[in-house]
């Protein structure tokens, strides 16, 4: 009866210990936990705010190669330089390159893009 009373004991113990709260831990790791804890925070937002701005920037890419072959399609290249010009993104002065060598040898399309 003994030896089953001080199990039942140390299962107690062993189980109050394991059953430790988020805060209880923070706590327990002191000060540095408090910049760890911060940093973290500071790396999960930065995580999220690229996931939206890549996310939205592809259907903004979208939305501008359609609108750029739709001036090319209606013989405004005029008109697609421009729009090139107003979006002012690095894929807007690429396409600006290629387009301002329209009627040039393959090369030299190549090397202005």
């Amino acid at each position: 009866m003994n030896e089953t009373t001080q199990l039942d004991s140390l299962a107690g113990i062993v189980n109050e210990s394991t059953s430790m709260s988020m805060f209880e831990l923070l706590a327990q790791g002191g000060i540095l936990m408090i910049p760890i804890f911060l940093l973290s925070l500071v790396a999960l937002y930065v995580v999220i705010e690229r996931l939206l701005v890549l996310g939205n920037s592809k259907v903004q890419i979208d939305d501008f190669l359609t609108d750029v072959e739709g001036h090319m399609k209606r013989g405004e290249p005029r008109l697609a330089i421009q729009y090139c010009e107003d979006m002012d993104k690095p894929l807007s002065r690429i396409v600006k390159g290629g387009l301002t060598r329209l009627g040039r040898s393959l090369r030299d399309i190549e090397e202005g893009i």
